[in-house]
């Protein structure tokens, strides 16, 4: 698994103290993603000439280590279960150190775009995957759909829904930890929270607190990653931010708040810890949704409304990163901070961004796409034959 592109190495966190950087238009991630996309029971030939079927693909593993973890394979009438680790070229199982790294002990498959013949393979079983797509996506100016406003909005509604679902069915602190430990900590974060006594967190005066949560780290013997993170959002420094988080859910009467200004006020009054950026965050994947939740529950439509306008017209500090590389040439980066605009392409980019579905990507012109064709004659039928049943 990959560093990424802005590094931060420093000897006791890397103890082999190097980078890993990729070209610019492939990365390891498409191969991920190539992966997925292999139905489970196809049977596919590894580079050794052996028959290997997909029984259960493994996790993404946003941590160290190899990039897929757990997948159960079937090879040579043998059931293999192990890691996946993925590399645009065969020999940089090497270049990278993983050789020498035991966090790679349990890969059982190596999947690679580009093979090398004069090295002797570190994994007994090897696949090669074509890159047959690049980074970039197809969607353009000149395709986008006239109603892409609408179509967003739409998408980014199927987002607000997710989110009111998990908000229904998930402990908050669980939520919280997705957000804090963004990039790569997510997992840590939730093993953390899963463990803290939140009676006795805000009992105690916050030298303690903070002692609390770092000897309960400790103890759960956490390897926080720090790999590709910027030093200022490690995720040891959110340590307060948490533990303001918990209170201030704890001892605030969220149902009192009918309106938004108010409730960001109290909210950054009480989180002094946590910059802008990182509260709307946590405003856009558990505040605004609960606060909408708890206003179904009272049966207040119209407050409901109102929170869920709010999430639709609520603005980011910043585009996210790889949403802006992937659709920053077809939309302005006010369009691209603007939260119901970014979760529309984010349920687009899960939903639609693979192989063999580009081409019915909702936000492209049909017209563009198939030119020549009568729509209005083909909804025209549409409509004749549903008025004769």
């Amino acid at each position: 698994m990959d560093c990424g592109l802005n590094q931060y190495p420093f000897l006791d966190l890397n103890i082999f103290g190097f980078k890993i950087c990729e070209p610019k238009i492939y990365y390891e991630r498409d191969l991920v993603k190539q992966w997925f996309q292999i139905p489970t029971g196809e049977v596919i030939e590894t580079k050794e000439g052996r028959s290997l079927i997909i029984i259960h693909h493994g996790t993404i593993n946003k941590n160290k280590g190899p990039d897929i973890k757990n997948a159960v394979l079937f090879i040579q009438s043998n059931i293999i279960r192990g890691d996946v680790e993925c590399h645009l070229n065969e020999r940089d199982w090497y270049t990278h150190h993983h050789d020498k790294d035991l966090n790679y002990k349990r890969v059982v498959l190596h999947i690679a775009h580009q093979p090398v013949q004069k090295i002797k393979s570190p994994i007994k079983h090897t696949i090669l995957l074509k890159m047959d797509s690049k980074r970039n996506c197809s969607l353009t100016k000149d395709n986008l759909s006239a109603e892409y406003n609408h179509l967003l909005q739409n998408l980014s509604e199927k987002r607000w829904q997710e989110h009111i679902q998990s908000i229904s069915e998930k402990n908050y602190l669980s939520l919280i930890a997705n957000v804090l430990g963004k990039g790569g900590n997510e997992e840590n974060f939730k093993l953390l929270v899963k463990h803290i006594n939140v009676k006795q967190l805000i009992s105690l005066n916050n030298m303690d607190q903070i002692n609390i949560i770092e000897s309960t780290s400790k103890l759960l013997n956490i390897d926080w990653e720090h790999c590709g993170i910027r030093p200022a959002h490690w995720p040891e420094k959110r340590f307060s931010l948490l533990i303001e988080l918990v209170t201030f859910i704890s001892l605030t009467n969220l149902s009192e708040f009918t309106v938004y200004e108010t409730f960001v006020h109290s909210l950054s009054a009480h989180c002094a810890s946590g910059g802008k950026s990182i509260l709307t965050e946590c405003i856009v994947n558990y505040f605004l949704p609960l606060l909408a939740v708890q206003a179904i529950k009272i049966n207040d439509i119209k407050q409901y409304a109102y929170w869920k306008s709010s999430w639709h017209q609520l603005y980011l500090q910043n585009p996210y990163g790889f949403i802006f590389k992937k659709f920053g040439n077809v939309f302005s980066r006010k369009e691209l901070t603007n939260v119901g605009n970014t979760q529309g392409l984010l349920y687009l980019d899960r939903q639609f961004c693979q192989k063999g579905f580009c081409m019915v990507c909702p936000l492209k012109s049909l017209e563009m796409m198939f030119p020549g064709t009568d729509f209005n004659s083909i909804i025209a039928a549409g409509e004749t034959q549903t008025s004769c049943v």
